[in-house]
């Protein structure tokens, strides 16, 4: 997959890894079907779905850091298939003054919404998903819209499978006055 520059400055967690089986990959996803994380990674390859079917996970150190991914996907028919993906990680922090005094607590987030859509003709997938992405830091918040766009062709379930995305096309939020 391949995620430009300017996405990756201004929003590095749209590289994080979603889901175990991808993580067991090392992130090594683009051509894996009939998975809900194939949303996050190739949009293409989000067909072959049994189903309504689902993927969470939450990572949560109290009072420090919290992360929350979940991810739904059904087919609506055996051509069409849909999915939803919400992503956020949250950290706290301290406020300090010139000196270095703490004066406060302030948090910092970041949210990932998507919608996804696949279409699947004979042996070849195509597939987008809009997603929408939102930051806070203490006050200032920014938010901006991206696009995934993911093609899969089987030329032999059981033995080649290409998958290819190109990922987050778009800008990243921009924070107060940028």
């Amino acid at each position: 997959a391949t995620r430009p520059a300017l996405a990756i400055e201004g929003a590095p967690y749209l590289l994080s890894t979603e889901g175990v089986h991808a993580a067991g990959l090392a992130g090594a996803y683009g051509a894996m079907l009939g998975s809900p994380e194939s949303m996050w990674y190739n949009p293409g390859a989000l067909s072959d779905l049994d189903g309504v079917e689902a993927n969470f996970a939450r990572l949560s150190f109290p009072g420090a850091y919290d992360s929350d991914h979940l991810i739904l996907a059904a087919p609506l028919n055996w051509k069409h298939h849909v999915g939803l993906l919400y992503h956020r990680n949250a950290a706290q922090d301290v406020l300090r003054d010139a000196l270095g005094n703490e004066s406060g607590n302030f948090e910092v987030s970041q949210s990932v919404l998507g919608l996804g859509y696949n279409y699947r003709w004979r042996d070849i997938s195509i597939g987008a998903t809009y997603k929408t992405l939102n930051e806070v830091i203490e006050k200032q918040s920014g938010a901006a819209s991206v696009v995934d766009l993911g093609t899969l062709v089987e030329f032999s379930r059981d033995a080649l499978v290409l998958g290819a995305a190109v990922q987050n096309i778009g800008s990243a939020p921009v924070l107060g006055s940028g």
